[in-house]
């Protein structure tokens, strides 16, 4: 559809040559100042806070400002936000710490024990060192640019264990200590954590190698937190079937690459549809930005169960996920960062495997060398994108990791114009083709991905953990925040 705005714009510029040109919203310079935008709202995006509610104040005065018809969606939640955070080891303080949210919490003092170090802390190296009473030390390596994986089952380790604290040396960028999406469901545990860099971490291992006394402190503040989900709907021609496009907004860090590419290519895409007239745009458009990513995927679920029929009567659900314009970064020996010409290789392909929806998304993203491979979602869908699969809706999603993901390093500069630019018009060209199907087409294709998503819980209630079964601590939806 691209073609005919370019031609209404030439159109208009003939007819008054003093008319300003008008910025093509998917373009990289375009996009890029919404990613700066975003970045530059806080350090940090996190569900309940302060900048949190700017950012979705944000992004819905965007949609406003295209003519999108808005509206927002408020939960209550856990909330636990941090206060003091710090590491001491023979009385010198560690530089670059962060929390392990719902980890635990220490007294204002602190809790003082000696280091024990445990490798990566499965419970066979947490029973060799004997860390009972003790700040445990352990090494996490990455999996895709996350932590998740190996530290989960070192955390259980090492609580059952009795641990006093947990100290995860990380392997991100440079120095910068890499935090974890964790769920607050579970409820606040019982042995507060902090993270720590590489280089940082590389003395804490000895430290703790050699028993040395350390103090680790964790205050916070725990409690009811409110956020919401916002959104706005763009009528089409037809008024009762859609095309749903998600993106969550909420996350540790200024998250530049991890969530503002995806936040700049929804904009964008608003901006891009809203100019067309409304017989050019075959069926409504729900363009939805989703809070209570990094704390349990909180949003996205209440928003489908909000608008049920978006979701029953949806074409297909277009999910904008993690770094989709995250530039491939790589640390050189002698500590400086050298950027290759491709994204960041972690990125996957989540569609649905339905044979009408498939290969127009590929002929999408044809040619743009954005993509590296694919994940059947029917074997591994990691992402927001679950939801809305687990209920049969076709599914168009990429999502990746990157080199500064979950990190304070995470700014502008971690984004790839030329590639975000790319990814918008794969995007867009995957709606174009949806939008070119008659209603109904790819949903009744659609049978052996929905087979496969009902078999699968996305959001299953934690288990083994204090806040398990607790309602108090299960999202719940209320009129507002105010």
């Amino acid at each position: 559809m691209r073609a005919r705005v370019t031609v209404l714009i030439v159109a208009a510029l003939a007819l008054d040559s003093a008319a300003p040109a008008l910025a093509d919203p998917l373009s990289a310079q375009s996009l890029m100042a919404d990613v700066t935008t975003y970045a530059g709202l806080g350090t940090d995006h996190l569900t309940g806070s302060a900048n949190g509610a700017a950012t979705q104040d944000w992004v819905i005065q965007q949609l406003a400002a295209v003519g999108l018809q808005t509206g927002s969606d408020a939960f209550t939640f856990l909330r636990f936000a941090p206060s003091t955070v710090s590491l001491q080891v023979t009385g010198q303080a560690v530089p670059s710490t962060a929390p392990r949210f719902y980890s635990g919490t220490t007294p204002a003092a602190g809790v003082s024990a000696p280091l024990v170090y445990a490798g990566t802390g499965s419970a066979q190296e947490d029973s060799r060192a004997g860390v009972a009473g003790k700040i445990e030390v352990i090494d996490v390596p990455m999996v895709d640019d996350a932590v998740e994986p190996t530290l989960d089952g070192a955390f259980t380790a090492a609580q059952a264990a009795g641990a006093v604290g947990l100290v995860a040396v990380t392997e991100g960028a440079q120095d910068y200590p890499v935090q974890e999406d964790i769920d607050s469901r579970q409820g606040v545990q019982n042995l507060p954590t902090v993270f720590v860099g590489k280089r940082t971490g590389a003395g804490v291992i000895t430290a703790a190698k050699a028993g040395a006394p350390a103090t680790l402190t964790l205050t916070a503040s725990v409690g009811t937190g409110c956020d919401r989900d916002v959104y706005g709907v763009l009528p089409g021609a037809d008024p009762s079937h859609y095309v749903v496009i998600g993106t969550p907004t909420s996350a540790f860090g200024p998250a530049a690459s991890e969530r503002g590419s995806g936040v700049a290519i929804f904009l964008g895409l608003a901006r891009h549809y809203a100019s067309l007239p409304q017989s050019s745009r075959p069926f409504t458009m729900i363009f939805v930005a989703t809070t209570g990513h990094e704390i349990g995927y909180l949003g996205l679920p209440l928003f489908m169960q909000d608008h049920p029929g978006w979701f029953s009567a949806a074409q297909a659900y277009v999910h904008l996920g993690a770094s989709i314009g995250a530039a491939q970064l790589a640390e050189a020996p002698d500590g400086s960062v050298v950027q290759a010409p491709a994204g960041d290789l972690t990125r996957l392909f989540y569609v649905s495997e339905n044979p009408l929806l498939l290969p127009g998304v590929q002929a999408a993203f044809a040619g743009t060398a954005t993509i590296t491979g694919s994940s059947s979602p029917a074997v591994r869908n990691v992402g927001e994108q679950a939801y809305p699969y687990h209920q049969g809706v076709p599914i168009i999603s990429i999502s990746g990791g990157s080199y500064y993901f979950h990190t304070a390093g995470d700014q502008p500069s971690a984004v790839n114009p030329s590639l975000l630019a790319s990814m918008a018009a794969g995007f867009e060209g995957s709606i174009d083709y949806v939008d070119s199907l008659p209603a109904g087409t790819i949903p009744q294709g659609n049978g052996l991905a929905a087979a496969a998503g009902a078999r699968q819980d996305p959001n299953p209630t934690p288990s083994g953990s204090s806040g398990a079964g607790n309602p108090a601590y299960q999202p719940t939806p209320v009129p507002s925040c105010s």
